[in-house]
C-alpha cells in the first residue's frame, strides 16, 4: 500500500503549522475512537488497538472485520453516552455491593482480538449495571501471561480441592481460542491484604482477577453459548473479605457483554451454583444424570437469558411470571439420590418435557432438599 501523497503547498496555514509543531514538542496521551460512535478507547498501552469483532447471535459463524492485535491493556468505555462509574440501579444501594463503586475494580475481558464482540450489551439494552470502563487483555501476547497465571491460580484454588482444577492446556485450547474469559479485576497496588495473601499475589501485573467466567460459542443453530467455568475469590477468603455477589455479577457481565440470548451450562446437583444459575432465566434441565462427565451426578441446563429477573437474586423477592408459564410435572427430583436422578434422566431421554426448576425454590431450600420439577403450560 502506497503512502498518502503530501499536502499541496500552501494548504496548511501558519497557525495550523504552529499548533502541529507544539503538539510534536509537547505530545499528549493519545485517545482513539472506533468507527462506531458507541465504542471508544479511552487509553491503552502500546501499539495500534485491535478491531472489534462479530455478531453475538451467531458468534461461531461471524465474519467480522479485524484490526492488528493490541499491545498491553485496553481500557474501553462501552458507550460514550453512559457515565463512567457504577450503575445507579437501586440494587446497588445495597451496602454489600459497595465494592461495585470502587474505582480500583473493573470488569475485564480476556479475549483474543478476533473474538471481540462488536456491540457489547446491544441485545440487553434495558440493563444498566455495567457502565464501567472495561479492561481488555489479549491472551495471545506474552506480556499477558501474568494475568493468565492469576486466572489459573484462582481457578485452581477454587476447584482444586474437589479435584476439578482446569489443566492449563484446556484453558487455552478450549476456552481462550474459541471463547473468552470475563470477570472483575482489582488494581494490584490497592488489593486488600487478606485477599492478596489468599491469592499469594506479588507485585507485577497492574491488575489481579477477582473472578472468572469462561463462556464459549457453539455450533447450535439457536446461537447457544456454553458457560464453561465460573468462580471467584469468595470461595477462598473469609466472609468478611468477600465481594458480595461477585460470582453472579461476573456471569451477568459476560452474558450481557456478549449479547447472549441462550446459555447452556454444567453444574453438580448439590453445588451452591445451582441457586445462582437458576436466576438468569427459566432454568431448563437437559440432563439430570450425566455418566459421560467425571461426576455422574451432574446436570446440564439451558437458560433463555432474561435480564428482567436478575435483580431477584439480590432482593430475594419471588420473581413473578414463572407460574404463569409453567405447571408442576407431577414428580420431584432428589439431588442426593442417584435413583431419582436416573429416573429423571430416563424421562428426558424418552423425549418428555421440557422440564424446568424454579429459581425461587432453589434459593429458598437446602442444597440437598428435593426440588419440584415443572413443565411448560
Amino acid at each position: 500500500m502506497r503512502p498518502s501523497p503530501p499536502p499541496k503547498s500552501g494548504s496548511l496555514n501558519c497557525e495550523l503549522l504552529q499548533k502541529l509543531l507544539q503538539q510534536t514538542q509537547n505530545p499528549r496521551p493519545l485517545a482513539f475512537s472506533h468507527a462506531r460512535p458507541e465504542h471508544r478507547l479511552l487509553a491503552y498501552g502500546g501499539s495500534a488497538p485491535d478491531r472489534n469483532r462479530s455478531q453475538a447471535q451467531s458468534p461461531a459463524a461471524s465474519q467480522a472485520s479485524r484490526r492488528p492485535p493490541s499491545r498491553g491493556t485496553l481500557i474501553h468505555r462501552v458507550s460514550k453516552n453512559k457515565p463512567v462509574g457504577p450503575s445507579k440501579n437501586k440494587i446497588f444501594q445495597d451496602p454489600r455491593l459497595a465494592w461495585m463503586t470502587n474505582p480500583d475494580i473493573r470488569p475485564y475481558v480476556f479475549v483474543r482480538p478476533e473474538n471481540r464482540v462488536e456491540n457489547p450489551g446491544e441485545t440487553h439494552k434495558g440493563l444498566d449495571w455495567f457502565p464501567h470502563d472495561v479492561l481488555y487483555k489479549n491472551p495471545l501476547e506474552m506480556d499477558q501471561v501474568t494475568f493468565a497465571d492469576r486466572i489459573l491460580s484462582l481457578e485452581a484454588k477454587a476447584f482444586g480441592p474437589s479435584g476439578m482444577a482446569m489443566p492449563r492446556w484446556v484453558f487455552y485450547d478450549c476456552a481462550i481460542v474459541p471463547g473468552f474469559v470475563a470477570g472483575f479485576a482489582h488494581r494490584t497496588s490497592t488489593l486488600p491484604e487478606a485477599v492478596k495473601r489468599s491469592l499469594t499475589i506479588e507485585e507485577g501485573d497492574e491488575w489481579t482477577p477477582l473472578s472468572l467466567f469462561i463462556i464459549i460459542p457453539t455450533m447450535s443453530k439457536k446461537g447457544e453459548w456454553v458457560a464453561h467455568n465460573l468462580c471467584s475469590v469468595n470461595s477462598i477468603v473469609d466472609k468478611q473479605d468477600q465481594f458480595y455477589g461477585i460470582g453472579f455479577l461476573s456471569k451477568a457481565f459476560g452474558l450481557w457483554y456478549a449479547n447472549v440470548k441462550t446459555c447452556c451450562g454444567i453444574t453438580q446437583w448439590t453445588s451452591p451454583a445451582v441457586r445462582l444459575h437458576a436466576h438468569y432465566g427459566d432454568f431448563e434441565v437437559l440432563t439430570a444424570y450425566t455418566p459421560v462427565h467425571s461426576y455422574s451426578r451432574t446436570l446440564t441446563y439451558r437458560v433463555n437469558v432474561d435480564t428482567a429477573i436478575w435483580p431477584t437474586f439480590f432482593t430475594k423477592k419471588l420473581r413473578e411470571g414463572f407460574d404463569e408459564r409453567h405447571k408442576t410435572a407431577g414428580f420431584i427430583v432428589e439431588p442426593t439420590e442417584e435413583a431419582s436422578l436416573k429416573s429423571f434422566q430416563r424421562r428426558l431421554e424418552r423425549g418428555e418435557g421440557p422440564y424446568f426448576l424454579d429459581g425461587n425454590e432453589t434459593i429458598q431450600k437446602d442444597l440437598k432438599a428435593p426440588l419440584t420439577v415443572y413443565t411448560s403450560k
